[in-house]
């Protein structure tokens, strides 16, 4: 097997594997066309996923014709300073996701069309061989229809096939990656739940998620509607939390009525006797 570039170049090496399937994705578009590009990085994660390969050692193998291309090489540093690249790569991680739709219907293989391969193919018999009869012919070409086979779709730059079956990421899938990928198999994570605080109430009321606003129209009393968040209700909710106290008595026992008559009598007893 020819050698690749892209198992000793650091440059690449430093990548993680979206970026490097980004990258690939662009060398092998026309042009760098980013509708061929993607539709190409759609099949190669679909690919990577059916195979349980690494999504960054998948894309540098020599299936790849860039990969094994010095003038690929070349454009590396070119590539990686586009808006493509950067668009691809958060795109790819999205779509691995399932968060983006599968641009290619589960396609897992694409080539050049028919006519260009055939020309490639005189050009150089040695390269160009195991795309048709003279080689594997996984394509399934058929020299009576000039077609392959199992096509699912086309772009401006490749057809695109299922030659094993397709296989699409399903929405909760992962790409299997590598640990520089940041995102290996099993199942996509679930959102973090809502920070809530509970209102103590006799009856134990459910919590209140407090972070957001979710307002929901109600009918007052006239006949007018008006809205009420879940601020509001937590508000209700602690007003009606607070025990209606009963009311205490008095700390300190009341004084009893005072005799005004009985105190002067008291006093004038006290002149009487000289007591100051």
């Amino acid at each position: 097997m020819a050698q690749t570039w892209t198992s000793s170049d650091p440059r690449w090496a430093g990548l993680t594997p979206f970026q490097k399937a980004a990258a690939m994705a662009l060398m092998e578009a026309d042009g760098m066309n980013p509708q061929a590009a993607r539709n190409a990085l759609g099949a190669m994660i679909n690919r990577a996923a059916k195979t349980g390969v690494d999504l960054g050692e998948h894309v540098g193998q020599a299936i790849y014709q860039p990969a094994i291309e010095p003038k690929q090489q070349a454009r590396l540093d070119r590539i990686l300073n586009t808006n493509a690249f950067h668009n691809l790569t958060t795109w790819a991680q999205r779509r691995a996701a399932g968060v983006e739709p599968d641009p290619v219907s589960g396609a897992t293989h694409f080539l050049a069309p028919e006519s260009v391969m055939l020309a490639l193919e005189r050009q150089n018999p040695s390269k160009y061989k195991n795309w048709g009869p003279r080689g594997a012919n996984w394509t399934g070409y058929d020299p009576a229809t000039g077609s392959y086979r199992d096509v699912v779709m086309r772009d401006s730059s490749h057809a695109f096939l299922a030659p094993e079956g397709a296989h699409s990421v399903p929405s909760a899938a992962r790409v299997n990656v590598a640990q520089n990928g940041a995102i290996s198999g099993g199942q996509a994570p679930q959102a973090s739940p809502l920070p809530t605080t509970t209102v103590a109430t006799a009856s134990q009321a459910p919590p209140v998620a407090i972070d957001r606003l979710d307002y929901s129209a109600v009918d007052n009393p006239a006949g007018q509607t008006q809205q009420t968040s879940t601020w509001d209700q937590m508000a209700a909710n602690s007003q009606a939390a607070i025990p209606k106290l009963a009311p205490q008595q008095a700390v300190m026992p009341m004084r009893q009525p005072v005799d005004v008559s009985r105190l002067l009598q008291i006093i004038s007893s006290r002149n009487k006797l000289g007591v100051a």
